[in-house]
């Protein structure tokens, strides 16, 4: 005797999905959104960002200084002079202001002097409370200042070429370093004011590393000041030293100083004293050209490196992400130094379908590098990099290298690092010294150049040193190629001369760049444009006293004046007064210059900006000083948001723009004019609501929040039950669902600092957890008690604190310094340390990390040992991309908890660097055990590859501990949300089955599908490539090589491949089952025949060597060579009741009752989609058989009907040929790439009427397993690039009969045959087009378009939907070609099913409505379809949510991009869709509701220029009501919110769109669905297959 179980008993028409395990989850997150980018990227976040070209205007500074020569430390100036020298007619010159001749003979260059000048002059400025600063003129001055060579004393030490001291040969140097790395002479510290360090390293935007410590100085630009005034030498060869910071001198000036220089620039001064006439004439230096066989090679260190120090790089690295670039404005060709390099260039090894292994051709990794227009110039790997030059590639001519580091699936390396870089500057035949000038005018014009249409550039100039004028201004255009020329042709034409007005200067530019430009402040397309100044001296301001330029007015202007009492002076060697450039500056940074009114600097007040850092309305100045560290400039970058660069040579200047130029238009700006409400963080408990936010920001790392509300409950404070309230009883939304700004918190402090309009909207940083983890901080840091948050880790098996006892190898970074740091800024301090104690310095503005795809997760513990269950307590978790999951304090919203996984500890560091790094950004879900929390489970998305669980049975967070976390070699980044539900594991020889709890969970995203669609140039952000747009020759672009755009990965991934289901206590731990019969094993015996049960993985088979095989894999795995794409989606889990009776053998007797039992949430089955849409079933059929009698029973499981059971079901690609509803299309090879990251919607049972197991009727034959007939529902999209078009994108309903089986008997009952009625998986040409709404109630068709159909044109009205109803029907028979009238069974004897049915529907999104696509249909209501802003246009819709199935209604949001633009919030458009499960047709009457006309119009409601990615429709359901809300740009919207009828109305829904204080006012509740101002309010089911079960796990309380 046996039977099979496949689990569960089932209920006709009662089912849980077990998605909603933990509580019923609002998807909604509120979030400031702003907009598009042109380069289309792989983030579904980056649809809240925007590239444009930011206005920079240049402050040139063309003083007189700027004709000075510039010394270049790599010419050999010796050589130079001798050259020069022994030309005819040149000779040195006795003319040197008094100076000693020079000797003719050059001067050792790496030797190491002290100097005598005159007329630098020189002056220590000493001011309270501050260090003091050495000033000197500028030494570079060929005319006023004097070198006395017999004035000059050797250091005895020498610069070697890695810029480190050494003795002279045989002497003792005087040079040498501290501890510290501060340069000592003769062992002393050098004077007070000239203390500086060995090396002071600084790195560039663009990798180039500028020494600016003593080391670097020497080399540009040339010389250092020593702090001493006089210097002798002693008997015994040392050096006697007077400094200047002896009262005497102190604050007073001084002619002449001793500077370090090298003899090279003691050679660059003779070359520059040599004179045509004999000596007596003009300097030749401008003019005169010193011949080089190779040209001049500028070498600078570097930092450059991938991945990164001790890291290994990935598999599959395409060119697009691993593409690094170096840039030299001026160079004519460039070579790069590697110190380290390994590529593995060996070939991955692959089995082909017979297992067989192979080594597959050209897949050997390789490091490319190409010159800027993407010629490849050399290929490095392993093999050849012996063929590097002293570790120097050949040269790439151009200014521009690109890196690309391409690998493949096996034999990863580490990677490469450059740390030097050359470049030649010169044609490669004659080297002449250039002017600080003609540097610098290189430099912009090449960088101009190079940045045309990525930055809008203006240029000023000093106005013959007063103030500056304007010479081209910034750009009131999108682009800057109209001026382009016109600014070079400026830059060219500066002169040197005059003075060095920089505060007058900086204000003129304000007054007459910015502000005056009238048509830039009153273009609205430019207002989300960054505005910066590139200021660039070589000097201390002179002649520098008006501080009152920023007003017209006197009496009303701006007056610039001290704010920060730093007392700063102009140039001290002039005797200047106090200059306020770094005032006027920080003026800037915190001041509007776009002001409604045109006359505000003269009668009002100007704007504060509250945040700088994330403004369009001030101006943020960047400071590069040429020829020597400059004080004042690296004091005013500090107060004004820009950055300060020291430069001394050619090199030097032209990274210093570049890199400046780089930032700025690779700056992505977010704006937030308003609220807006995204994807999934939003979650109902009861009457909470929990809302998860995130902002994005600029330069600093995205903020989030957590925020409670209420819901309305009925009662006379909270009378709307679809409505939002605060923590006053008030409001928190308006009539539209847009959140109010200001409202009562539930958490937080109302009404302080925070409490304000920042955004238009309501704030992200007001109230809610994050201000009180801020303000919590801020008090603990007050006190001087640093670490106090309870912030844990994962170490050495237990919990540990995360302080500064974590290593610094643990984080990823260098030394201990560096750990502090970080530390620090987890903690939520700035990024800094105290040097000895790592104590923080300050708090930061906002801690808590942006909330973005993680959901609030309410955890509710419970007196179990009372019946009514009360609430002991209640904590919340959320995820956050600061790399912590939280737990916050229902009660206070007080931080209790935060846990780091410690696979996230080394992308901390990138959390601080990054103003979005994702780190713990995965679905949270909760399980409960005996009604109370157990463990709490957790995936990372793109923050890592593995799965956490915590066990949170105490509830005190402090005394959580980590029961599991799991990944394997298949599971790639954890995108998937863990689903539970039971399964058999065992049953006694009573029949008495053993249950066991298990987690199911898909293998997660694979990161190569950021670059499917192939990338493309989006230069007319429409969101298609076009011709100009994508080339075959780019290998940025064609990734693959193969010479065709892909839409689609025409291979497979290469890790995310699979379907898991493991044992909740140990994902680890393999179960197996004993099966009848008994098997022989030749050392062991006979024994009982086992089979694994847990875990199961259905993966692709193995395909690296570095995976296991699968016959050696834990547990049960099932291979297919279909599952070649990545699972991102969570499975959708069905789950059902399994009762059953069983004998109880435990009971003591001979007589064994019979007991019955019922276990609920047993596994049915489980859906999952792969990312292009290949739907998969996977069930477990636990089969039992009775070995022994009635009496004494002997159950034990079939081994014949036990096992797990995996099926495709259906393929989305490619699309079909079916153009109208009952056409049967076959593939369309063209028409593929549709991807989708949700799982499907079930109809457990089928669709009522169409499908479902009462169809299935034929005489003599048995149908098996109907109860397991399922409809999917779901639609496709791409999530991670929301704005592209290209593809064309459904919606499907699909007939799952997979499992279905008809039996046919002869007439003694015995079994003729046992076959599947369904031809699996099926393809789009199995389903209906109803695209264009054919079945729709007042759709018309208007013609008998399929050939042989019952319908007359004259009634194809109402023929073509009968049949069109009839095909749509399944069922198991097909009509009898011979006899029409004559049934036959579909199923036949040798397998083949002769099917003439439909096997479900779709409707493709751009085609609703169209002309060219419906022209068989006639509607009730116009089609406004002809602009992508109209209500009927469905151009590139991509649905990027899961549908919502409630009552044979579906709800589901889909996404348009496109919207009425512009640069600060590119939009696009939201469809909110609610159709009838059976056939697609409209389930409401949106479109003109009066006019009672239901046609496809009335299949959606659309919103129009909406920011960010509309969320899915959730489920609330009261005792009296159900609705559905979703978020819609900055709507907490309805099915019904966003009509565009003629009753206006247009808006949201939130509060029944009515003042609830209204007498008249009715609640929403008490409304008709469907009806205007019923927006929330959804039908309830009325039995049959429309009755749906949901459970709430968390919702034990007796209602």
């Amino acid at each position: 005797m046996h039977h099979t179980l496949i689990p569960g008993y089932f209920f006709r028409y009662l089912f849980k999905k077990s998605y909603i395990i933990d509580s019923i989850c609002i998807a909604i997150s509120l979030v400031l959104y702003c907009g598009f980018i042109q380069q289309a990227k792989a983030k579904d976040t980056d649809i809240y960002s925007v590239e444009r070209a930011q206005n920079t205007m240049i402050l040139l500074d063309n003083s007189g200084s700027m004709g000075y020569p510039v010394y270049q430390h790599n010419v050999d100036y010796g050589a130079m002079f001798k050259y020069l020298n022994a030309q005819p007619g040149i000779d040195y010159s006795d003319y040197r202001d008094g100076a000693t001749p020079f000797e003719i003979n050059p001067v050792d260059r790496d030797a190491i002097y002290l100097m005598r000048t005159g007329g630098a002059k020189a002056k220590i400025f000493k001011r309270e409370g501050y260090a003091a600063i050495a000033y000197t003129g500028d030494a570079g001055d060929p005319s006023r200042v004097s070198w006395y060579e017999n004035d000059s004393f050797s250091t005895s030490s020498v610069l070697d070429s890695s810029g480190n001291f050494k003795a002279s040969e045989g002497e003792t140097a005087k040079l040498s370093t501290n501890a510290e790395g501060k340069v000592l002479f003769q062992g002393s510290s050098l004077p007070e004011g000239s203390t500086i360090a060995a090396h002071d390293f600084i790195t560039l935007a663009d990798g180039t590393v500028i020494d600016s410590g003593f080391a670097g100085t020497l080399k540009a630009p040339g010389y250092y000041f020593s702090g001493y005034y006089t210097v002798s030498k002693n008997s015994n060869g040392t050096l006697n030293t007077s400094s200047l910071m002896g009262s005497r001198y102190e604050n007073q000036t001084v002619n002449d100083a001793y500077f370090f220089v090298t003899g090279n620039y003691i050679n660059f001064l003779r070359v520059l004293n040599l004179r045509d006439n004999n000596g007596r004439g003009n300097k030749i230096w401008p003019s005169q050209s010193f011949p080089i066989d190779t040209g001049v090679w500028g070498e600078e260190a570097h930092e450059l490196s991938y991945p990164g120090t001790g890291q290994t790089y990935a598999p599959n690295l395409r060119e697009s992400s691993t593409k690094r670039t170096i840039f030299r404005s001026n160079a004519k060709g460039i070579r790069l130094h590697f110190s380290a390099l390994d590529i593995n260039p060996t070939n991955d090894t692959k089995r082909d379908r017979s297992g067989r292994a192979y080594l597959a051709p050209n897949t050997g990794d390789k490091l490319i590098i190409t010159d800027g227009k993407n010629n490849v110039i050399a290929t490095y790997d392993n093999n050849n990099k012996n063929t590097l030059d002293s570790n120097w590639s050949i040269e790439v001519p151009g200014n521009t290298v690109h890196l690309y580091l391409v690998s493949h699936e096996q034999n990863q390396g580490a990677g490469y690092v450059v740390d030097k870089v050359q470049t030649r500057s010169t044609d490669g035949k004659t080297y002449t010294i250039q002017t600080r000038m003609q540097v610098a005018q290189e430099a912009l014009v090449e960088v101009v150049q190079s940045y045309t249409g990525k930055i809008n550039w203006g240029l000023s100039i000093f106005n013959n040193g007063d103030g500056a004028t304007v010479k081209v201004p910034l750009n009131a255009s999108d682009s800057d190629d109209s001026q382009r020329q016109n600014i070079i042709n400026q830059i060219n034409k500066v002169t040197s001369g005059g003075g060095t007005p920089l505060m007058e200067a900086l204000q003129d530019v304000f007054r007459k760049g910015f502000y005056g430009n009238t048509q830039l402040k009153g273009n609205k397309k430019l207002k989300c444009r960054r505005n910066y100044v590139i200021s660039m001296t070589d000097g201390f301001p002179s002649g520098d006293t008006d501080n009152k330029r920023l007003g017209f007015n006197t009496a009303y202007g701006v007056e610039i004046s001290d704010f920060d009492k730093d007392s700063w002076t102009g140039d001290l060697t002039q005797n200047a007064g106090p200059n306020y450039y770094d005032d006027v500056a920080h003026w800037m940074y915190t001041h509007s210059w776009r002001e409604a009114s045109n006359d505000w600097l003269q009668y009002e007040s100007p704007t504060v900006i509250k945040n700088p850092a994330n403004s369009y309305d001030n101006i943020i100045t960047h400071h590069i000083s040429f020829g020597a560290k400059h004080p004042l400039l690296e004091n005013a970058a500090s107060e004004s948001g820009g950055k300060y660069i020291p430069t001394g040579n050619k090199e030097q200047i032209l990274a210093a723009f570049n890199s400046l130029a780089m930032e700025i238009s690779n700056n992505v700006s977010f704006t937030a004019p308003v609220v807006s409400v995204d994807s999934v963080n939003k979650i109902q408990s009861g009457d909470d609501l929990y809302m998860g936010l995130f902002l994005p920001e600029e330069q600093i790392m995205w903020s989030g929040n957590v925020k409670k509300f209420k819901l309305g409950d009925g009662s006379k404070e909270r009378p709307n039950k679809l409505a939002i309230y605060d923590a006053a009883n008030k409001m928190a939304e308006d009539a539209q669902g847009r959140q109010l700004d200001n409202t009562a918190a539930f958490w937080g402090d109302d009404d302080d600092a925070n409490d304000s309009d920042n955004y238009g909207g309501a704030d992200i940083k007001e109230d809610g957890a994050g201000e009180v983890m801020l303000e919590s901080l801020q008090k603990t840091f007050a006190a001087g008690n640093y670490w106090t948050r309870p912030i844990y880790t994962y170490k050495n098996g237990s919990m540990t604190k995360f302080d500064r006892t974590i290593t610094p190898a643990e984080l990823g970074v260098s030394d201990d310094a560096t750990r502090d740091k970080l530390v620090n800024f987890v903690h939520g301090y700035t990024y800094d340390a105290a040097a000895e104690t790592g104590a923080p310095q300050a708090v930061r503005p906002w801690i808590l990390g942006s909330i973005i795809h993680s959901r609030p997760t309410v955890i509710d513990y419970f007196d179990t040992s009372d019946p009514k269950l009360p609430l002991t307590k209640r904590l919340v978790a959320v995820g956050s991309n600061d790399g912590m999951l939280h737990i916050f304090d229902d009660a206070d919203g007080k931080e209790l908890f935060a846990f780091i996984p410690s696979d996230i500890l080394p992308s901390l560091q990138h959390t601080q660097t990054n103003d979005l790094y994702e780190t713990v950004d995965g679905p949270i879900t909760l399980y409960r055990k005996e009604k109370n929390p157990t463990y709490l489970i957790f995936g990372e998305r793109r923050g890592g590859n593995a799965y956490w669980c915590l066990d949170i049975s105490n509830p005190d967070p402090t005394k959580w501990a980590v029961k599991w976390q799991y990944t394997n070699q298949e599971i790639s980044q954890t995108w998937s949300d863990v689903r539970i539900a039971k399964i058999p594991v065992d049953v006694d020889k009573g029949g008495k089955i053993t249950f066991k709890d298990v987690a199911i969970f898909t293998g997660g995203y694979a990161p190569e599908e950021d670059n499917y669609p192939e990338p493309f140039n989006d230069a007319n952000m429409n969101g298609i490539p076009e011709a100009d747009e994508w080339s075959k020759n780019n290998p940025l672009h064609d990734l693959n090589g193969n010479g065709v755009y892909d839409k689609y990965n025409p291979e497979s991934n290469t890790s995310g491949r699979g379907l898991f289901v493991v044992d909740i206590d140990d994902p680890t731990k393999e179960t197996s089952i004993n099966l009848d019969g008994t098997e022989t094993n030749t050392s062991t015996g006979t024994q009982a025949v086992t089979m694994k049960l847990l875990p199961f993985s259905a993966i692709h088979p193995p395909d690296k060597p570095s995976m296991q095989p699968a016959d050696q894999l834990p547990g049960s795995v099932r291979t297919s060579l279909d599952l070649k794409y990545c699972f991102p989606s969570a499975p959708s889990v069905i789950t059902g009741a399994h009762e059953y009776s069983y004998t109880d053998l435990a009971t003591p007797g001979t007589i064994k009752p019979t007991r019955y039992a019922r276990e609920e949430n047993v596994l049915l089955a489980f859906y999952a989609t792969d990312i292009y849409a290949n739907v998969y079933k996977v069930g477990l059929n636990f089969g039992l058989t009775n070995l022994g009698t009635n009496a004494s029973p002997g159950w034990v499981a079939n081994r014949a009907e036990t096992g797990w059971i995996l099926n495709k079901i259906f393929s989305a690609n490619p699309g079909s040929t079916s153009q109208k509803a009952g056409m049967r299309g076959q593939d369309d090879e063209n028409d593929q790439g549709r991807k989708t990251f949700y799982g499907p919607e079930v109809s457990w049972g089928g669709t009522k009427g169409y499908f479902n197991g009462a169809n299935y009727v034929f005489p003599g034959t048995t149908f098996l397993n109907r109860k397991y007939m399922a409809t999917l529902f779901f639609g496709t999209g791409d999530r991670e690039h929301p704005r592209y078009r290209m593809i064309r994108n459904r919606f499907y309903a699909i007939y799952d009969d997979s499992w279905v089986r008809a039996e046919l008997k002869d007439s003694n009952g015995s079994i003729l045959w046992n076959n599947p009625v369904g031809t699996m998986p099926y393809a789009e040409r199995h389903l209906m087009n109803l695209s264009c709404d054919e079945l729709g109630k007042n759709s018309t068709i208007t013609g008998c378009y399929i050939t042989g159909a019952p319908c007359t044109k004259d009634n194809a009205a109402k023929d073509m939907p009968a049949f069109l109803k009839k095909i749509l029907r399944d069922d198991a028979v097909y009509p009898d070609v011979a006899d029409p009238a004559k049934m036959l069974l579909e199923p036949q004897a040798d397998g083949t099913v002769k099917e003439d049915d439909f096997k479900g529907w779709y409707i493709v999104f751009d085609d609703q409505g169209q002309r060219s696509k419906c022209g068989h249909m006639s509607y009730a209501t116009s089609i406004d379809a002809d602009l992508g802003s109209d209500r009927d246009n469905h151009l590139g819709e991509q649905m990027l949510s899961q549908p919502l199935l409630y009552a044979g209604i579906l709800y589901f949001t889909s996404y348009q991009a496109g919207g009425e633009n512009d640069d600060c919030s590119p939009r696009g458009n939201a469809f909110t869709y609610s159709i009838n499960y059976q056939d697609g047709t409209a389930a409401y009457d949106y479109n003109k509701p009066r006019e009672n006309k239901w046609d496809i119009t009335d299949r959606w409601n659309k919103f129009r220029d909406i920011g960010g990615i509309p969320s899915s429709f959730t489920l609330l359901v009261g005792k009296d009501y159900a609705a559905a809300i979703a978020s819609v740009g900055d709507v907490n919207a309805g099915p019904g919110s966003g009509r565009g009828d003629d009753d206006g109305g247009g808006g949201g829904g939130g509060g029944g769109e009515c003042d609830p204080n209204d007498p008249n006012c009715k609640p929403e509740p008490e409304c008709t669905p469907g009806d205007p101002g019923c927006p929330r309010k959804i039908k309830q089911p009325g039995g049959g297959l429309d009755l749906y079960y949901w459970r709430d796990s968390n919702s034990l309380q007796n209602n």
